[in-house]
Protein backbone atom coordinates (compact mmCIF):
# COMPACT_ATOMS: atom_id res chain seq x y z
CA UNK A 1 0.00 0.00 0.00
CA UNK A 2 1.75 3.49 -1.08
CA UNK A 3 1.75 6.36 1.79
CA UNK A 4 -0.59 8.53 0.08
CA UNK A 5 -3.40 5.25 0.61
CA UNK A 6 -3.08 4.85 4.32
CA UNK A 7 -1.57 8.32 5.78
CA UNK A 8 -4.57 9.55 5.55
CA UNK A 9 -7.08 7.32 7.22
CA UNK A 10 -4.00 6.69 9.97
CA UNK A 11 -3.64 9.98 10.71
CA UNK A 12 -7.48 9.78 11.13
CA UNK A 13 -7.37 6.84 13.16
CA UNK A 14 -5.06 8.66 15.37
CA UNK A 15 -7.29 11.80 15.99
CA UNK A 16 -9.96 9.72 17.02
CA UNK A 17 -7.82 7.51 19.66
CA UNK A 18 -6.30 10.37 20.79
CA UNK A 19 -10.09 12.62 21.55
CA UNK A 20 -11.46 9.52 22.97
CA UNK A 21 -8.80 8.68 25.42
CA UNK A 22 -9.06 12.16 26.47
CA UNK A 23 -12.72 12.01 27.55
CA UNK A 24 -12.02 8.11 28.43
CA UNK A 25 -9.52 9.56 31.51
CA UNK A 26 -12.04 12.10 32.61
CA UNK A 27 -14.93 9.19 32.89
CA UNK A 28 -12.79 6.71 34.55
CA UNK A 29 -11.39 9.34 36.95
CA UNK A 30 -15.29 9.88 37.98
CA UNK A 31 -15.16 6.19 38.97
CA UNK A 32 -11.90 6.22 41.03
CA UNK A 33 -12.06 9.68 42.72
CA UNK A 34 -16.24 10.80 42.25
CA UNK A 35 -15.42 12.85 45.32
CA UNK A 36 -12.37 14.91 43.64
CA UNK A 37 -15.44 15.46 40.71
CA UNK A 38 -18.16 16.26 43.67
CA UNK A 39 -15.44 18.99 44.93
CA UNK A 40 -15.02 20.35 40.77
CA UNK A 41 -18.68 20.93 40.52
CA UNK A 42 -18.82 22.63 43.92
CA UNK A 43 -16.21 24.84 43.22
CA UNK A 44 -16.64 25.74 39.29
CA UNK A 45 -20.43 25.65 39.04
CA UNK A 46 -21.25 26.17 42.83
CA UNK A 47 -23.67 22.80 42.73
CA UNK A 48 -23.78 19.78 45.23
CA UNK A 49 -24.48 16.57 43.21
CA UNK A 50 -24.77 12.61 44.22
CA UNK A 51 -22.69 9.97 43.84
CA UNK A 52 -25.01 8.55 41.66
CA UNK A 53 -25.14 11.40 39.35
CA UNK A 54 -20.86 11.21 39.08
CA UNK A 55 -21.57 7.37 38.33
CA UNK A 56 -24.43 8.22 35.01
CA UNK A 57 -22.04 11.13 34.18
CA UNK A 58 -19.28 8.74 33.82
CA UNK A 59 -20.98 5.96 32.60
CA UNK A 60 -22.11 8.05 29.97
CA UNK A 61 -18.73 9.46 29.12
CA UNK A 62 -17.26 6.21 28.94
CA UNK A 63 -20.34 4.66 26.77
CA UNK A 64 -19.57 7.54 24.36
CA UNK A 65 -15.90 7.07 24.04
CA UNK A 66 -16.22 2.93 23.34
CA UNK A 67 -17.80 4.07 20.29
CA UNK A 68 -15.78 6.65 19.21
CA UNK A 69 -12.99 4.12 19.95
CA UNK A 70 -14.95 1.63 17.56
CA UNK A 71 -15.74 3.97 14.94
CA UNK A 72 -19.40 3.33 15.45
CA UNK A 73 -22.31 5.59 14.31
CA UNK A 74 -19.77 8.17 13.44
CA UNK A 75 -22.26 10.93 12.67
CA UNK A 76 -23.52 10.59 16.65
CA UNK A 77 -20.95 9.38 17.99
CA UNK A 78 -18.40 11.68 17.23
CA UNK A 79 -20.76 14.48 17.92
CA UNK A 80 -21.65 13.80 21.06
CA UNK A 81 -17.49 13.40 21.94
CA UNK A 82 -17.98 17.05 20.68
CA UNK A 83 -20.86 18.08 22.59
CA UNK A 84 -19.72 16.44 26.24
CA UNK A 85 -16.41 18.24 25.90
CA UNK A 86 -18.24 21.65 24.46
CA UNK A 87 -20.35 21.52 28.60
CA UNK A 88 -16.86 21.69 29.78
CA UNK A 89 -15.84 24.70 27.05
CA UNK A 90 -18.62 26.10 28.44
CA UNK A 91 -17.98 26.14 32.01
CA UNK A 92 -14.74 27.39 31.10
CA UNK A 93 -15.02 30.25 28.68
CA UNK A 94 -14.15 33.00 31.03
CA UNK A 95 -10.45 31.45 31.89
CA UNK A 96 -10.45 30.94 27.88
CA UNK A 97 -10.46 34.83 27.44
CA UNK A 98 -7.24 34.85 29.84
CA UNK A 99 -5.17 32.77 28.66
CA UNK A 100 -2.18 34.11 29.79
CA UNK A 101 -3.47 34.84 33.41
CA UNK A 102 -0.65 33.88 36.17
CA UNK A 103 -1.80 34.06 40.18
CA UNK A 104 0.14 35.84 42.84
CA UNK A 105 3.17 33.32 42.52
CA UNK A 106 3.78 33.65 39.06
CA UNK A 107 2.03 30.43 38.43
CA UNK A 108 0.05 30.55 35.01
CA UNK A 109 -3.45 29.46 36.28
CA UNK A 110 -5.23 29.05 32.86
CA UNK A 111 -3.09 27.14 30.70
CA UNK A 112 -4.97 23.57 30.82
CA UNK A 113 -8.28 25.55 29.88
CA UNK A 114 -6.10 26.48 26.60
CA UNK A 115 -5.58 22.76 26.25
CA UNK A 116 -8.89 22.01 26.75
CA UNK A 117 -9.97 24.47 24.05
CA UNK A 118 -7.53 22.64 21.72
CA UNK A 119 -8.91 19.28 22.50
CA UNK A 120 -11.99 20.93 21.49
CA UNK A 121 -11.42 22.06 18.13
CA UNK A 122 -10.01 18.77 17.56
CA UNK A 123 -13.19 16.71 18.04
CA UNK A 124 -14.83 18.99 15.87
CA UNK A 125 -12.15 18.31 13.12
CA UNK A 126 -12.93 14.85 13.90
CA UNK A 127 -16.87 14.92 13.26
CA UNK A 128 -15.73 17.16 9.69
CA UNK A 129 -13.85 14.10 9.09
CA UNK A 130 -16.27 11.06 9.79
CA UNK A 131 -16.97 10.34 6.34
CA UNK A 132 -13.18 9.91 5.41
CA UNK A 133 -12.70 7.51 8.38
CA UNK A 134 -11.99 4.67 6.13
CA UNK A 135 -10.43 2.25 9.52
CA UNK A 136 -13.26 2.31 11.62
CA UNK A 137 -15.95 -0.29 12.29
CA UNK A 138 -18.89 2.20 10.73
CA UNK A 139 -16.68 2.03 7.36
CA UNK A 140 -15.90 -1.63 7.44
CA UNK A 141 -19.45 -2.88 7.91
CA UNK A 142 -20.58 -0.49 5.22
CA UNK A 143 -18.00 -2.21 2.89
CA UNK A 144 -19.59 -5.42 4.16
CA UNK A 145 -23.24 -4.40 3.18
CA UNK A 146 -22.07 -3.52 -0.52
CA UNK A 147 -19.82 -6.78 -1.26
CA UNK A 148 -16.77 -5.09 -0.72
CA UNK A 149 -13.78 -7.66 -1.34
CA UNK A 150 -15.31 -10.41 -3.12
CA UNK A 151 -19.43 -11.27 -4.12
CA UNK A 152 -20.66 -12.31 -7.00
CA UNK A 153 -19.37 -10.74 -10.48
CA UNK A 154 -20.87 -7.34 -11.49
CA UNK A 155 -21.12 -6.30 -7.38
CA UNK A 156 -21.11 -2.13 -7.72
CA UNK A 157 -17.68 -2.23 -5.52
CA UNK A 158 -16.29 -5.48 -6.00
CA UNK A 159 -12.22 -5.52 -5.59
CA UNK A 160 -10.66 -6.61 -8.87
CA UNK A 161 -7.80 -9.23 -8.90
CA UNK A 162 -5.68 -6.92 -10.63
CA UNK A 163 -4.86 -3.68 -11.45
CA UNK A 164 -2.52 -1.03 -10.63
CA UNK A 165 -3.24 0.01 -7.32
CA UNK A 166 -6.60 -2.58 -6.71
CA UNK A 167 -8.58 -0.02 -7.74
CA UNK A 168 -12.22 -0.73 -7.63
CA UNK A 169 -14.12 -1.71 -10.60
CA UNK A 170 -17.75 -0.69 -11.14
CA UNK A 171 -20.11 -2.90 -12.70
CA UNK A 172 -19.19 -5.97 -14.70
CA UNK A 173 -15.96 -4.37 -16.55
CA UNK A 174 -13.01 -6.96 -17.29
CA UNK A 175 -9.83 -6.09 -15.76
CA UNK A 176 -7.11 -4.89 -18.23
CA UNK A 177 -4.56 -6.99 -17.47
CA UNK A 178 -6.70 -10.05 -18.03
CA UNK A 179 -8.45 -9.21 -20.99
CA UNK A 180 -4.92 -8.53 -22.47
CA UNK A 181 -3.70 -11.96 -21.33
CA UNK A 182 -6.82 -13.80 -22.74
CA UNK A 183 -6.62 -11.84 -26.41
CA UNK A 184 -2.61 -12.90 -26.57
CA UNK A 185 -3.60 -16.90 -25.38
CA UNK A 186 -6.42 -16.60 -28.45
CA UNK A 187 -4.08 -15.28 -30.80
CA UNK A 188 -0.83 -17.88 -29.85
CA UNK A 189 -3.57 -20.88 -29.68
CA UNK A 190 -4.63 -19.98 -33.32
CA UNK A 191 -7.98 -19.74 -35.09
CA UNK A 192 -10.41 -22.33 -33.72
CA UNK A 193 -11.47 -25.01 -36.21
CA UNK A 194 -14.76 -26.67 -35.58
CA UNK A 195 -14.81 -30.50 -35.30
CA UNK A 196 -17.73 -32.73 -36.97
Amino acid sequence: MRPAAWSEPLGILLLRLGCAWFILVWAVNKFTAPAQYQGLVKHVDKLEIGLTQVYAIGALQAAVCLLVFLGLWRSWSYAALALLHAGTIWRIWPRLIDPFAVSETGFPVNRNSAIALGIFLAMLALWLLRDRDRWSLDAWLARRRRGWGGGRRGDKFRRPKCGPGRRRHRGPRRCPRTSVRLRRRAFLSGPRVPTS
